[in-house]
């Protein structure tokens, strides 16, 4: 399964609860935000910084499996 990174919070958020209430799982959905990660310059390297560091810290291949997480900017705590 592939994880998934996407702004588009209210669409997933609806597949990820049709999916659980089926009793199926998804690999993994991340969701960020232009105001998280701005796009100006700089943007894309903390973005790409924030996903090194989420990957880091759940090392196994199916560790967001299932999971919706927000994600965080380096040095912060990632919500679930």
């Amino acid at each position: 399964m592939r994880t998934l990174v996407t702004e588009d919070v209210a669409d997933y958020t609806r597949l990820a609860l049709d999916l659980g209430a089926r009793g199926l799982k998804h690999g993994g959905i991340v969701f960020t935000s232009t105001r998280r990660f701005p796009r100006a310059a700089g943007g894309s390297g903390a973005l790409l910084a924030a996903l090194e560091k989420l990957l880091a810290d759940r090392p196994a291949e199916d560790a967001l499996e299932g999971v919706t997480v927000w994600l965080e900017p380096r040095g912060t705590a990632p919500s679930a």
